[in-house]
């Protein structure tokens, strides 16, 4: 026992500070919810011996990082890249707030521990869309067989594209108010069609 409690002391009296390590966070690029992103992380050892031991990015479990827990070797004055994949399960704002490195002595029984508090964070954007755009106009004038007005003119089309969404075209009379239900199958006058919101043109104009 005597003799264990030795070496222990010993191990941790020649293994490098861990405090003499400097941690830089490179930013990291917004992804969408279906992507994967790499964190990576520069440790610098501005002490005087060489570190062995172990280095952790602390994502919170969200962000799914795939073997946090690094092994490093680094040099005196010398620097190292340690890169987490991270493969993100929900969208927003993705955080790690620290860095512990564990530097361990010569014969690997103890070591010294510390967390650099070096926030980053990673924006995580919806999944993408299909990418397609609908082709017909926003607004298509019907024609009726009654004829307009005198001096009146028929309602030019629109040619505002529809944006892109999953959900239905519901189209209506522009009456003034809000749309409620789909196009009549036999209007019974010259009418301008616009696309309700739900549809793919909610978000045209």
């Amino acid at each position: 026992m005597g003799l264990l409690a030795a070496l222990t002391a010993a191990d941790v009296l020649l293994c490098a500070s861990p405090r003499r390590i400097t941690v830089e966070r490179e930013p990291v690029r917004p992804i969408r919810l279906d992507e994967h992103a790499e964190a990576v992380t520069v440790l610098h050892n501005a002490g005087r011996r060489r570190l062995r031991g172990y280095a952790r990015d602390g994502w919170q479990p969200s962000a799914r990082a795939q073997q946090p827990l690094h092994p490093v070797s680094i040099d005196p004055g010398e620097a190292l890249q340690i890169r987490t994949r991270l493969t993100p399960v929900r969208r927003g704002h993705l955080r790690s707030e620290h860095v512990a490195v564990r530097s361990l002595g010569p014969l690997g029984i103890a070591g010294r521990q510390v967390t650099h508090r070096v926030p980053q964070t990673l924006r995580i954007l919806p999944r993408s869309g299909p990418g397609s755009t609908c082709r017909r106009p926003c607004a298509a004038s019907v024609s009726s067989t009654e004829a307009p007005p005198p001096g009146a003119s028929a309602p030019a089309p629109s040619s505002t594209p529809c944006a892109t969404t999953s959900a239905a075209t519901t189209c209506a009379p522009s009456t003034g108010g809000p749309p409620h239900a789909a196009a009549p199958e036999e209007p019974t006058g010259a009418s301008t069609w616009w696309c309700a919101p739900g549809g793919p043109n909610a978000n045209a104009g």
